[in-house]
């Protein structure tokens, strides 16, 4: 790469704008062309690399997420495909980005009305590969089943 210098004898990265002058500013405006198209591919390679290291190499970053309402719809979410809402406080979390069933799974909910809600795993059901179902409710126990507004699920995996 040239070296720029002006004939006040900076480099360019030091330049202020009026510096400039003579065949060092022609030189730099012929080639603008040449280095926004550089820049352009260049930007274009970092995002996809960064996209496919994200997906695939970086231990530790979540492999799925999703903040869903009540009824089951999906308020955001990354690689969760849909949520099924079973029955009142009830939901089944279909999500892709693991290749086994050994992930962590953090879930929590807002709270409804003036009670605290639960959002945890549903006993009697086993999470599988792409799969897992929470049940929402005031008691550890699940005898009182709610939809709160908000709830959000994080899905952790090497």
């Amino acid at each position: 790469m040239p070296s720029f210098i002006t004939n006040a004898g900076l480099p360019f990265s030091f330049l202020q704008p009026n510096d400039c002058i003579g065949d060092s500013l022609g030189y730099i405006n012929g080639n603008t062309q040449n280095l926004l198209t550089l820049v352009s591919n260049l930007s274009a390679n970092v995002y996809t690399l960064n996209a496919n290291l994200s997906a695939s190499f970086w231990p530790g970053t979540a492999k799925a997420w999703v903040s869903f309402n009540g009824s089951g719809s999906i308020l955001k979410s990354y690689n969760v495909t849909n949520v099924i809402r079973n029955s009142i406080g009830d939901y089944t979390i279909n999500f892709t980005g693991v290749t086994d069933n050994n992930y962590v799974i953090n879930a929590m909910s807002k709270s409804y009305t003036t009670q605290s809600a639960v959002l945890q795993l549903k006993a009697g059901t086993t999470p599988s590969i792409g799969s897992f179902r929470l049940i929402n409710s005031v008691t550890a126990n699940y005898t009182n089943p709610v939809d709160s507004d908000y709830n959000y699920v994080t899905i952790f995996s090497n």
